[in-house]
């Protein structure tokens, strides 16, 4: 797991855990309530990429991305 911080369309920095995308589930989203201290309620889970260090939802389609599981607090 690592954290990666990405800039929303209102360019305001975010922080989010990114875990390879055949993590365990379970280990992530606990880990995720005691990194955002938060409830299993308040966390999304989505899958995305990771090219040339940018974080993507939809697939760029490009050599050498890697497919990850993004989790964030919502």
């Amino acid at each position: 797991m690592e954290i990666y911080e990405g800039i929303t369309e209102k360019g305001r920095k975010k922080k989010y855990l990114v875990t390879d995308a055949k993590a365990d589930y379970i280990k992530t989203v606990e880990y995720a309530k005691k990194f955002f201290k938060c409830s299993e309620a308040h966390i999304t889970v989505e899958p995305a990429y990771i090219y040339r260090d940018g974080l993507y939802f939809e697939d760029p389609m490009k050599r050498g991305t890697k497919k990850v599981t993004v989790v964030y607090w919502v």
